[in-house]
């Protein structure tokens, strides 16, 4: 695996912790208190590993060469 497709991984990674936030927000309107719950720690999860991995593969370095893969 590339270090531009680890990049990317971590990218999709930090996209996932949006998901499951908005997961959570949906039990909390089902009224779901114990699933809201589990779908937080999961975000919360994700949010605390992204970081140190955006780190170690050095995202921001990378950054310029993901954008170039989807402009048109």
């Amino acid at each position: 695996m590339t270090i531009t497709q680890k990049a990317l991984a971590v990218h999709l990674l930090t996209a996932t912790g949006a998901v499951f936030a908005m997961l959570a927000m949906l039990a909390a309107v089902d009224e779901k208190w114990s699933l809201m719950f589990v779908w937080l720690v999961v975000a919360f999860f994700v949010d605390g590993i992204d970081g140190p991995l955006a780190r170690r593969y050095d995202v921001r370095k990378t950054r310029q060469s993901l954008t170039a893969c989807f402009s048109i």
